[in-house]
């Protein structure tokens, strides 16, 4: 028995007697002794020699472990992060206490173990974790804890760590599972809710015909003019699907409706065009008499030598139908011309077979001018001072007699009594339209409006350094109309009274004369401006009292159409321009219409 132990336990120098020695875990012997009394005759052996005394460790003692480490899941055999350390080696231990927290110290784990690891799966990604370990005893006293800072930088969860159905839809967050989670054909139609496809989500040219329910595309699901030519199977438009009067003339394609589109007897004269009717259109023998309006046919119409005498109705030609010198004496049939036929006066001596007739084969008193037709009367068989204007019978639609003598009636000469070249000079007529400058309207009517006209004064400008042309409208006329005449010539004269002044620049600057037409008056507004003259001004000089003028060349100038005109100053840069600006005053344009 060791002197310390007596010592400690004041037994020193005391004989007993040992009940009991048990050894402990944590490596110490509890020995239990009976004092022994002298009752027996017995003598101490001598004691054996004793080693000095030890300090041997307080129950309580315990130290913490040392070699703390984390491993993360990628490096970790068990693919699973762990903390490890090593056991302390200076005094027993029994436990060990484990604590994480996180670097906003919100606690993670709290445990105690019994080896020297510690698994810490599902620990999330993040950094500035604090591990703390220390020892317990079987006394249960702990140590201070070692400590460790450390990083997780492996997710803690891989797909062999879920349970086949174990993700249910609470455990799925709003927008996790994107499109590179789902596999190919995964989505079925029993997992898409009702209304959930809207336009957004369907590709283009996704839906094809084998995913439309028949029926399914009501008149509201199509588009305006969505439906094309191509879309339409053929023979698929029938009559019931056409709305009354929806086909019109822009719907039908050229030369698509033949003969056996047509319902027999539906085409009146209202549905044919103009001149649509040709020759090659007509059947063979479908014109007769009923289908010919009267006085339709003229000499134009009827080929040479094809009227014989069986189609002329009788009674018909008269003397009006016959030219002049037609019937010669082998049309006459003998002895068919009797007095009543002869036109008193006809008869001369020369047209008849009775020789020349003297005074003496007239009856006094018995030829007038009604009975007489003088073909070959001169100057000389007539006796001067015989004759006068109101002796003449005339016709008195190309000439007229009166009194004071012969004169031309009012529009008895026209264009066949004209030969050609035989008029030299032309003769103006109506439709002269004026536009002032001064704001009046030379006859007062205020429909005569000068658009355009903007005061009386303006200024063109144009930029250093540009090149392309700046232009303004002086004064535009209204919209003026064309008489109803042939080959109408169109004059139009524009004047600037006031001077257009000089700019202290390089450009080119000119006046330009200008017309647009159009059939109809609406039409005009919409019309292109074309050149009619152009003049180019001085540069750098002033001028004043410029003038323009032109004609509307001729193939553009129509009888009844409606024409405008206008009169714009134009600036050019030219050789690298300095920019500047020319004040003008307003002006002018007189159009006139002449006829040949």
């Amino acid at each position: 028995m060791s002197p310390q132990i007596f010592q400690t336990m004041n037994i020193n120098g005391k004989i007993c007697r040992v009940e009991a020695l048990e050894l402990q875990s944590n490596g110490l012997v509890a020995v239990s002794l009976i004092e022994y009394f002298d009752v027996y005759t017995w003598e101490v052996p001598p004691q054996e020699p004793l080693e000095e005394l030890s300090n041997l460790p307080s129950a309580y003692a315990v130290k913490a472990p040392t070699g703390l480490s984390f491993t993360d899941t990628d490096s970790s055999s068990t693919n699973r992060p762990f903390l490890s350390w090593d056991e302390p080696t200076d005094f027993p231990d029994h436990e060990y206490r484990i604590n994480v927290v996180d670097s906003s110290s919100n606690e993670l784990t709290n445990k105690i173990v019994d080896t020297e690891f510690c698994d810490l799966g599902f620990i999330p990604v993040g950094s500035n974790y604090v591990a703390s370990v220390s020892s317990v005893n079987t006394l249960g006293v702990e140590s201070s804890p070692a400590t460790l800072t450390f990083s997780v930088g492996d997710e803690p969860v891989v797909s062999v760590d879920l349970r086949d159905g174990a993700v249910l839809t609470a455990k799925l967050a709003d927008n996790a599972v994107t499109t590179n989670k789902l596999l190919n054909n995964a989505v079925s139609s029993v997992k898409i809710a009702d209304d959930a496809v809207t336009n957004a989500k369907i590709a283009v040219d996704a839906i094809q015909g084998d995913v439309i329910a028949a029926g399914a595309i009501t008149e509201s699901k199509i588009g305006a003019d969505a439906v094309t030519t191509a879309k339409i199977a053929d023979d698929a438009v029938t009559n019931a699907l056409i709305a009354t009067d929806a086909v019109n003339q822009d719907s039908i394609a050229a030369n698509s409706v033949t003969a056996t589109q047509i319902v027999a007897g539906t085409i009146t004269a209202s549905e044919i065009a103009s001149n649509a009717i040709t020759t090659a259109k007509i059947a063979a023998g479908a014109v007769n008499a009923d289908k010919i309006a009267a006085n339709s046919i003229t000499s134009a119409k009827i080929v040479a030598n094809t009227i014989t005498a069986s189609d002329i109705a009788s009674n018909t030609i008269t003397a009006t139908q016959i030219a002049a010198n037609t019937i010669t004496s082998a049309e006459i049939l003998a002895g068919t011309i009797v007095a009543s036929d002869i036109q008193s006066g006809t008869l001369t001596s020369a047209s008849g077979v009775f020789g020349a007739i003297s005074a003496n084969d007239i009856t006094t008193g018995t030829l007038n001018a009604s009975n007489v037709d003088v073909t070959n009367l001169t100057a000389d068989n007539i006796t001067v001072g015989t004759l006068s204007a109101l002796r003449l019978n005339l016709d008195g639609s190309t000439l007229t007699g009166s009194a004071s003598g012969l004169k031309i009636s009012s529009g008895g000469v026209n264009t066949t009594e004209l030969t050609d070249n035989s008029v030299t000079t032309y003769t103006a007529t109506t439709s002269v339209k004026y536009y002032d400058y001064d704001g009046t309207y030379p006859n007062g009517s205020s429909s005569e409006t000068r658009l355009g006209y903007a005061g009386s004064t303006g200024t063109l400008s144009t930029t250093s350094g540009a090149y392309f042309p700046a232009e303004a409208v002086m004064v535009e006329t209204g919209i003026v109309r064309l008489p109803n005449v042939s080959n109408p010539i169109i004059t139009v004269l524009a004047f600037c009274p006031n001077t257009v002044q000089a700019s202290a620049n390089s450009d080119a600057v000119y006046l330009r004369l200008q017309y647009r037409l159009a059939s109809s008056s609406g039409g005009v507004s919409s019309a292109t401006y074309s050149d009619i003259e152009l003049r180019a001004l001085t540069d750098n000089t002033a001028e004043q009292n410029t003038g323009i003028q032109g004609i509307v060349p001729t193939a553009y100038a129509y009888a009844n159409y409606y024409y405008q005109f206008r009169i714009t100053l134009r600036a050019v840069g030219v050789d690298a321009p300095t920019g500047g600006t020319r004040s003008y005053g307003p002006a002018t344009i007189t159009a006139i219409t002449t006829v040949k």
